[in-house]
Parts: C-alpha cells; structure tokens; sequence
C-alpha cells in the first residue's frame, strides 16, 4: 500500500487537504477544502485498475455540493484502454517520471460525467525550473498537463517525486503524515478526509 497526503493551498493559505491511497490495485483520492458560507467542496475518487497496473477497470465518484454521482465500469461503457478518469491521473504523473518518456497521450474523463465524450489529454515533460518550497528554493522538473489544447495542471518533481502540483491557481504540497496535511483545518473536513461520505 502506498499513501500520500497533500496540504491544499489559495492564495498562499492553507485551506484544506488531499489524500491518496494505492492499495490491491485500487486508487483511492479525497479532497476537500470550504468554498465559504458554510459550504464545503468534498469530492471522492474510487478507481479500479487491471492487473497491468495501468487499464482502469471500473470507477465510482461522488462529489458535494451539487450531489454529482458517477459509477462505470469501462468494458461495459464502451471506454477504450486509452481513456482514464482525471482522478487517475497521477498514477500518469508517476509512470512519466519513472519511465522517463517525454510525454504519454491519453483521453480524459469527467469523473462525474464518463458517458460524456472524453477529452484528448496529454501529459508532457516542460523543462526544468526554480520552485520555492518550504525548505527553499528548488530546481524541478516541470510536467504539463494540456487537455483540448489548454493547461489543465502542472506538477513539479525533484528526485522522481512531486514536490508541488498547481491545480490552476490553488497548489497542493506534499506532506510528512496526515497529521501535519490536517492541522488547523476544520473537523468537518478532516473528518471526510478522513472516512469519506461515509456511507
């Protein structure tokens, strides 16, 4: 099993957190963070993959407020081999960095519509450049993620490992433990981030 947690930032604050599990091959992905007025955006990603380690078999989504709810399964949808649910992509994002290709083409899903046409997707390698961290600045590996022709995404890596991911203007930072992803974030967020919708 393999687990990753990620503070959630705007504007340079910290406003909630994301949390990654990979485990019998099954990626499980949470976010959340409050939009204000009490509401919070919570969103769940279930995704199945093949023996392969890289089809995706089936996947489940579920996201508040707008009570968005998704569950396919690829065969019987008709989806190639070539499509993934967003939530999948950084399964992408690893196999890019330890391949060492240059780019990997695929077509997009919207996890919350997968009837919908997917998208033509592709995840690129953009060069190297200075990213200021916590621990200073650092020089990374830039990765690009261009959907119908427009930047959807960037992600940063030193050393084979994504140190920052810009979600086109909120980022998400790698953290220790879900301890410190959680700290002075509100119970009701930790709490789905945590034990998801929970039923």
């Amino acid at each position: 099993m393999t687990e990753r947690w990620e503070s959630f930032h705007e504007a340079g604050r910290k406003v909630g957190a994301l949390w990654r599990r990979f485990e019998d091959g099954v990626l499980t992905t949470r976010i959340a963070f409050p939009l204000g007025d009490g509401e919070d955006y919570r969103a769940e990603s279930v995704i199945a993959f093949e023996g392969d380690g890289v089809t995706w078999a089936a996947a489940r989504y579920r996201q508040d407020p707008g009570g968005a709810a998704a569950d396919v399964t690829r065969a019987a949808a008709g989806l190639g081999a070539d499509t993934l649910p967003s939530f999948g992509e950084f399964r992408l994002v690893l196999d890019l960095l330890g391949s060492g290709a240059d780019s990997v083409t695929f077509r997009r899903l919207d996890d919350a519509d997968p009837a919908g046409e997917p998208r033509r997707a592709v995840l690129s390698r953009a060069g190297t450049e200075t990213v200021g961290l916590a621990a200073g600045p650092r020089q990374c590996l830039r990765l690009d993620l261009v959907v119908d022709g427009e930047r959807a995404g960037s992600h940063w890596a030193d050393a084979g490992s994504v140190v920052k991911s810009d979600w086109l203007g909120a980022a998400s930072y790698p953290e220790a433990s879900a301890g410190e992803a959680l700290a002075g974030l509100p119970p009701r967020i930790v709490g789905f981030l945590r034990d998801g919708f929970g039923d």
